[in-house]
């Protein structure tokens, strides 16, 4: 088994040698080397991050069209609530009619997924509690964010795209693809 194909079974894996494999592959690739035709989804919160993605060196090559890539970038926003003073300050709402608005808190996290073939490869979670309050005849259009949530879902890209540029897995990743798929050079 060559030691390439050993470098990406150990990536899809997860196993002991995943770890040990970017430090072999990582010097192949320089960390600014933009890694190959990733396919961009994302759910209705986190989709206009695409273009903010998409401007760091590392994702140039980032597609929502890429639909036959194996690597796919999977950005979505998860919530926990808190379920005590929602249930509390919904029933307050509901029974005066909208009248005082419902206060909402709980954990939200944006999550940024690199996987290859379905298989997770790296996974970035930022999270922040936030609380807001929201009136019941108001159409929510931040997907329960509020206004202060969007700014901060809004900073997770830069901090994402810092933390992806220093993941030695990406760097393997990029190596390994460049070794089977880059174009022949005479």
């Amino acid at each position: 088994m060559s030691r390439r194909l050993l470098i990406a079974w150990a990536l899809a894996a997860g196993s002991v040698l995943g770890y040990l494999a970017p430090t072999l592959a990582s010097a192949e690739t320089p960390p600014e080397a933009p890694l190959p035709a990733m396919r961009f989804s994302a759910d209705a919160a986190t989709t206009a991050f695409f273009e903010q993605i998409q401007r760091a060196p590392q994702f140039r090559n980032l597609s929502r069209e890429a639909l036959g890539s194996p690597l796919e970038l999977r950005v979505y926003h998860t919530y926990r609530i808190g379920r005590g003073s929602a249930t509390a300050t919904g029933l307050l709402a509901a029974a005066t009619l909208g009248i005082i608005p419902q206060v909402m808190s709980g954990e939200h996290s944006i999550v940024y997924e690199v996987l290859v073939n379905g298989v997770p490869v790296s996974l970035y979670r930022y999270s922040r509690s936030l609380t807001r309050a929201r009136s019941l005849w108001v159409h929510d259009t931040t997907h329960g964010l509020g206004a202060e949530g969007v700014k901060w879902a809004q900073s997770t890209v830069d901090l994402f795209v810092k933390d992806a540029a220093a993941d030695p897995k990406l760097a393997a990743l990029g190596a390994e693809f460049d070794y089977y798929f880059a174009p022949a050079t005479k």
